[in-house]
This record gives structure tokens, sequence and C-alpha cells, in this order.
């Protein structure tokens, strides 16, 4: 009964098409968020350094300390757990990063 639920290894067919969809995820991603910084920009929302309020560029230093400061706190309340969700924690760290640039960028 134990031999059923035994974790069997990664085919490589299965490897080499988990990277492909890797690859082509992170491509999406990057040109979904070069569609949006040019939306903002076609619809008259500056991203600039030099406009009024707080650009993407100081937005993003600051997301960076504010998910830093997050991480090391679910990490501290995870124990030993943080070492084996290595994964999900830095996935969650540049979802945070994304999270927080834009929401600080446009509302302040």
């Amino acid at each position: 009964m134990d031999d059923e639920y035994k974790k069997k290894p990664m085919a490589r067919e299965d490897k080499i098409a988990l990277t492909v969809i890797s690859v082509i995820g992170a491509v999406v991603v990057l040109v979904l968020l070069y569609a949006l910084r040019v939306l903002l920009q076609i619809s008259g929302i500056v991203i600039d350094a030099s406009s009024d309020g707080i650009g993407f560029r100081s937005a993003f230093f600051a997301s960076l300390g504010i998910s830093f400061v997050f991480m090391i706190i679910f990490a501290f309340f995870a124990g030993d757990g943080v070492i084996g969700e290595l994964g999900i924690m830095l996935t969650g760290f540049f979802v945070m990063i994304v999270f927080f640039t834009v929401s600080i960028a446009l509302i302040l």
C-alpha cells in the first residue's frame, strides 16, 4: 500500500515541458507589464520620476523593503517549514514586490 504513495521522479519530457511553460509564462507576464506601462502612458498617467508623486522607480525601492519585512515575519512564524517552502517564499516575495510597486506608484 505504501508503494502507491511513493514519489516518482519527474520524466525528462515533463521537465522539458515544465521549462517551456515557465518560459512562456514569464514572457507573457513581461509583455503584460509592458502593455500596462504603455496603456498608462497613453491614458495620461505619467510614469516618469520627474512627475508629481512617487514614480515606479521610487515605489520599487519602497516595495523591496516592505516585501522583505513581510517575508521575515512570514519566515519567523513558519518555523522549520521555511527551507522546504523556499520556492513558495520566493514566489510570494516577487508577487508582493509587483503588487506593492504598482499600488504605491498608482496611489501615491
